[in-house]
């Protein structure tokens, strides 16, 4: 392959180059990232160049990062220039649909509230798409890491962000599944964990209680169908 490669994909929504060194670990899980979204963007792998390309390559590499660590990824003719495996702006800037749009939403919630998502990328965007599960599966966006009855009066309380959140990041730093953080857990991510359940018991029982019963009405009115459709088609 070319050394300047066009690494083809259907997301187009920035014009982006990627600098890189072909045995970077950082920067192939930036690849590995980029092609999860079905990015398309120019590479250049700057140890795999010579001559006259490696001398415009680094000098347009200078021009937007004068450090010329990798990866660089330029977004937009340098609109935008990204250093490092940056997962949240990656995602934020080329992820389309519902989950960035549910990124999007949790992201200003938590500066609105003076709170900071989660620092484990990998946990945050777990999250974010089991409350997009969640919103399409119930019609709201429940916590992901708590059961959830599909009556919205039964779970008003955890819908994210849940009504226990405040006390929650008070005493432990997060809240119940880890999707908003302090500051403190923030800068130190290894404070992240599981925290007790706060939800009282009565509510859990008659969340499961409200779920059982519309799961039943559900089956019964599935039933009801099929025995129409078989009388109809007799």
């Amino acid at each position: 392959m070319g050394y300047m490669e066009l690494i083809s994909g259907g997301n187009k929504k920035h014009d982006l180059k990627m600098f890189a060194i072909s045995t970077c670990g950082w920067c192939k899980k930036t690849r590995a990232l980029l092609d999860e979204l079905d990015v398309e963007y120019r590479l250049y792998e700057m140890d795999r160049l010579e001559g006259k390309e490696r001398e415009e390559a680094e000098s347009e590499l200078k021009d937007y990062n004068p450090k010329m660590n990798v990866p660089t990824l330029v977004i937009d003719d340098g609109e935008k220039v990204i250093v490092g495996y940056e997962v949240e702006e990656i995602r934020e800037l080329f992820e389309t649909g519902d989950m960035a749009e549910m990124l999007r939403n949790v992201k200003e919630n938590a500066e609105e509230n003076g709170y900071y998502v989660c620092p484990d990328e990998d946990l945050l965007n777990t999250l974010i798409e089991g409350l997009v599960d969640n919103k399409e599966r119930y019609g709201y966006a429940s916590c992901p890491c708590r059961s959830a009855s599909g009556v919205p009066k039964r779970d008003v309380d955890i819908i994210c962000p849940c009504g226990y959140r405040v006390p929650d990041i008070e005493e432990y730093g997060q809240c119940y599944c880890g999707l908003f953080v302090s500051k403190e857990v923030r800068e130190n991510p290894s404070k992240l964990g599981s925290i007790p359940e706060r939800r009282p018991d009565n509510l859990i029982e008659s969340a499961l209680e409200a779920r059982e019963k519309r799961e039943k009405s559900e089956l019964d009115k599935e039933e009801l169908e099929t025995e129409v459709r078989r009388g109809l088609s007799n």
